[in-house]
């Protein structure tokens, strides 16, 4: 009887300690989207790079996670890559809008958005801003993407 009793305890005390790791899981990404948009919503006056910073947290953090914000922090982060000039954000944005698209099954439009990054990417080669570390590093995750999109 007492060994019974032990090893309903034991149990019990390790239901318990799984209940409160799925409790203090929050994402394994880190994306922080809350703290992210409360920046965003605060009102006080943002540079272009910590504005940029803020969408790049929020397009990872939603993606997956909820369809309509992800693509308008997406499509916020494209339009200032414009104001920048930030090719490599540009190429994110744009990338990310083709995962948002396979995810939903629009393979045309999900195609449109991984070509236009490539042409983004290819266009990072004639400015010395970026490394061929930074190109390969987006040819691989486009190539990818596109692999997954066509098989």
């Amino acid at each position: 009887m007492a060994k019974s009793q032990t090893i309903k305890t034991v149990f019990l005390a390790l239901l318990m300690l799984q209940s409160l790791t799925v409790v203090a899981y929050t994402d394994h990404r880190n994306a922080k989207v809350d703290s992210a948009e409360r920046v965003l919503n605060s009102g006080r006056h943002l540079s272009d790079k910590e504005r940029m910073d803020c969408f790049y947290t929020l397009v990872r953090g939603y993606l997956g996670k909820d369809t309509e914000k992800h693509e308008h922090y997406c499509r916020e982060m494209l339009a200032l890559t414009y104001k920048m000039n930030a090719l490599n954000m540009r190429e994110n944005a744009l990338n990310h809008l083709g995962l948002q698209h396979y995810g939903k099954e629009q393979y045309e439009e999900a195609e449109h958005y991984f070509l236009w990054a490539l042409a983004v990417t290819d266009s990072m080669r004639s400015d010395k801003r970026y490394t061929e570390k930074d190109i390969d590093d987006n040819l691989t995750q486009l190539y990818g993407a596109l692999g997954n999109l066509y098989n």
